[in-house]
């Protein structure tokens, strides 16, 4: 029985294990923890292992110097760890432990120990900060950061200040309890920004104005090139203009090259918006950079010059054609009939009816104004440029004529004045006017004078 209690009793290790630990600690601070060896046995090399830990403290211990040594018989070794525990921290109690061993006799010991980590009173920290791409192509981006209560009180007047490229965005946190998280979002706006590679930066500061915690994120901008053109066309029965436009979508400063071909021809003259970069016949080159989000307009008129004749020859023969169909027209005639001048007058409304017709001529001085009135009678008087005569003809319907009628005694040649109509078409004022007729004078044969000879 002693035999097998003997084999089945595991060998005491020949050397012991002391450690060095705090009892309590707060968040944010660093403290060493040192592992003394004695060696009870020959002398050997003893190594230590990496520190076990809680998943959330896993992070916290750092072996300092090396993780082997050799240590005599009866003498001491030290091994330092450095415990740190994070500003985000929980309060509580946390367990550590690693084991010693030694290479030759493979006998191992174990170190424990338990340490308290405490908070400040106030003390928070940014637990997530996430952004909605990281290749942005967008207008703006979109963050989200959470903050959680790690302290032992309720958090007031704590603040995030959230910085992006070129721009400030303040967020109030407000009260968050003890243990509780709270998530606020936000965007940036991206117009303008050229492309590169960028940072959005999270700080916490507390109600003393200090940076409690930061966290930064990065996101990238790609270069984006696209310039867009289209085109328009205007028509009139005279010209057409077309019109280029090139806008950059991109995001950054981009080249455009508008070309475009009029048509050719010797009725066609062209006149630019905007004179071309380089001309090649009919073919025209538009150069310009343009900024994001920039355009120009690029625009030529073909002027079909031929058109605007006609069709100022089309508007003035429909004019002459209404005023011809709706005009009231006074001729003169003269013949001769017995020794004298006959003067007919005619009056024709094209038109509609009129009211007030008056009709003046006048026979010039050195003529002799005839007796016999074969129509309407005027009324005569005598000026110092010859003979005026007037007739009232009164109202013309549509399509009517009148004829005015005298005679004219004389044989000097002469030119007779233009007769003048003067009417009324409802609220309108007519005038028109016969052409002035010359009158040739007669022809007398010479006398000859004989002179005596002497």
């Amino acid at each position: 029985m002693t035999l097998l209690l003997m084999i089945a009793s595991p060998a005491l290790a020949t050397f012991t294990v002391k450690t060095n630990a705090p009892d309590e600690m707060y968040a944010g601070d660093s403290s060493n923890v040192t592992i003394t060896v004695h060696n009870d046995g020959n002398e050997g090399m003893f190594t230590i292992s990496q520190v076990i830990s809680p998943p959330e403290a896993s992070q916290w211990s750092t072996l300092q110097g090396s993780m082997g040594a050799t240590i005599p018989y009866g003498k001491n070794g030290t091994f330092a760890i450095k415990l740190n525990p994070s500003n985000d921290a929980r309060p509580g109690m946390y367990s550590f432990a690693l084991t010693i061993a030694e290479q030759m006799t493979g006998d191992r010991v174990q170190a424990a120990w338990t340490t308290t980590v405490r908070q400040h009173v106030a003390a928070a920290v940014i637990r997530v900060l996430n952004i909605s791409c990281t290749a942005c192509s967008g207008d703006n981006i979109d963050f989200t950061v959470s903050v959680e209560n790690v302290g032992t009180t309720a958090l007031k007047n704590f603040k995030v200040a959230m910085s992006g490229p070129g721009q400030q965005v303040p967020l109030d946190l407000g009260d968050v309890a003890v243990g509780a998280t709270k998530t606020l979002r936000g965007s940036f706006n991206l117009l303008g920004i050229q492309p590169s590679d960028y940072a959005i930066r999270a700080q916490l500061v507390n109600e003393a104005g200090s940076v409690a915690d930061a966290r930064s994120i990065s996101f990238r901008i790609p270069l984006v090139k696209n310039v867009e053109l289209t085109n328009a066309e205007g028509l009139l029965p005279w010209s057409k203009t077309v019109s280029y436009t090139a806008t950059n979508k991109g995001n950054a400063q981009d080249d455009a090259t508008v070309t475009a071909t009029a048509t050719p021809s010797p009725w066609v003259s062209i006149s630019f918006s905007q004179e071309p970069d380089e001309t090649s016949g009919n073919k025209m080159t538009w150069k310009v950079s343009l900024t994001p989000g920039a355009s120009m307009t690029f625009s030529y008129t073909e002027f079909y010059w031929p058109v605007p004749i006609i069709i100022v020859a089309i508007i003035a023969g429909g004019i002459y054609a209404y005023f011809w169909a709706t005009a009231l027209v006074l001729r003169k005639k003269v013949t001769k009939k017995d020794g004298e001048w006959t003067v007919s007058i005619i009056a024709i409304n094209r038109g509609g009816t009129v009211d007030g017709v008056v009709v003046r001529d006048v026979v010039p001085a050195g003529l002799r104004l005839g007796t016999h009135f074969e129509t309407l009678r005027p009324i005569v008087r005598a000026m110092a440029s010859g003979t005026e005569m007037v007739w009232r003809v009164g109202g013309m319907r549509k399509g009517e004529q009148r004829v005015l009628h005298y005679r004219i005694i004389g044989e000097r040649a002469a030119t007779l004045p233009n007769a003048r109509l003067t009417a009324k078409r409802g609220e309108k004022t007519l005038i028109s006017s016969s052409a002035s007729i010359s009158l040739p004078g007669v022809k007398t044969q010479p006398k000859l004078t004989v002179a005596a000879e002497k």
